[in-house]
């Protein structure tokens, strides 16, 4: 996106200085569409781009209240994913007919992101979650990941989440996996975006 800044400021002759704002485009770089799979590889993360969004739509989990996680793996295949020093903190928005609350997890040194609260799998119950990170294949930054989202909280609850955190590793990374901790992901649409 580009725009068109105005100011007054070092008007000249009753003319007012206009300065071009280029802006970032993010380019998809892969998808993948998950259907009774045990886990979803998203590569293309590669040194031609410095920031990440990550689109997660519609996910079903086979399992019900079960939760959604995220790692990273150096290997574009996703193969043998870093499995510590995740250091992450979620909140929890709910809602139900009776009652509104809110929980949080911080967690320190484990072993992935985890992307949301109890998901259900009944008809009709999805989870969607945006997810934007610093630079992953950086040899010489942690990487920082932050996330946003809505689904079916289990007991008949509205669920939001938003939480971040960072993988402690310096690792130039080429790819993401998404797994549930229990169960198959039954379906759902995968997408990696890159920006320069």
């Amino acid at each position: 996106m580009s725009g068109i800044i105005t100011d007054n400021i070092g008007r000249s002759g009753g003319l007012i200085k206009a300065v071009s704002v280029a802006g970032g485009t993010w380019s998809q770089l892969s998808t993948a569409t998950a259907s009774d799979v045990s886990s979803v590889v998203l590569n293309g993360i590669s040194s031609s781009y410095k920031r990440y969004r990550i689109e997660c739509t519609s996910v079903v989990p086979a399992t019900d209240a079960t939760e959604l996680y995220m790692t990273l793996s150096a290997n574009s295949d996703g193969s043998s994913p870093i499995t510590a020093a995740y250091y992450w903190s979620l909140g929890l928005l709910y809602s139900n007919n009776t009652t509104n609350g809110y929980s949080s997890v911080n967690a320190e040194n484990t072993s992935q992101f985890q992307l949301a609260f109890d998901q259900g799998s009944a008809s009709g119950e999805a989870l969607d979650v945006t997810i934007y990170t610093g630079d992953l294949n950086s040899s010489s930054l942690y990487k920082n990941v932050w996330w946003d989202g809505a689904g079916y909280y289990i007991g008949n609850n509205a669920e939001g989440v938003s939480a971040g955190g960072h993988l402690r590793n310096t690792t130039s990374f080429s790819s993401c996996v998404f797994t549930f901790n229990s169960g198959n992901i039954t379906s759902g649409l995968f997408r990696l975006y890159g920006m320069v």
